[in-house]
């Protein structure tokens, strides 16, 4: 009868459970230096502002001057643009040089101060206003006149 030998399959069993391992390792070194990229990637970004919270009524007079009061919210700086569409004519205006001289001291358009831009529209004209904040960059007013 003849014996049959048994290959020691322990060298071989060893050195597949250390790649194994390895493997493992490799994957696990590979997610986290992937989700660390995306990580810094996304949360390296400026997000949006939020727009100032400010709320303004406008209105036009007998004479047709548009008259904007400030009713509320942040104070908007008085180097804010405003942006008057009147039949697809656009002008560029200063915040500012609509406001008297007290409303001027101290640099912002605040609660309670209105501004007056003088006659721009006849009786048959519909205009559109944007006030944009220049300090944020941000449209704050919408409006039609």
């Amino acid at each position: 009868m003849k014996k049959i030998k048994k290959k020691n399959n322990r060298k071989k069993s060893s050195s597949i459970a250390v790649t194994s391992v390895l493997e493992t390792l490799l994957l696990l070194s590979m997610t986290v230096g992937f989700f660390t990229i995306l990580y810094i990637s996304v949360f390296s970004f400026s997000f949006s502002q939020i727009p100032p919270a400010v709320q303004i009524l406008g209105t036009t007079s007998e004479n047709l001057d548009i008259i904007l009061y400030h009713r509320g919210g942040e104070p908007l700086s008085i180097d804010s643009s405003i942006v008057l569409t009147i039949e697809n004519n656009r002008t560029d205006l200063i915040l500012g040089d609509f406001l008297d001289n007290t409303s001027k001291l101290d640099s912002l358009w605040s609660m309670g101060e209105s501004l007056i831009i003088p006659c721009l529209l006849s009786e048959d004209q519909h205009g559109e206003i944007l006030i944009i904040d220049s300090e944020r960059n941000v449209m704050v007013f919408h409006g039609y006149v």
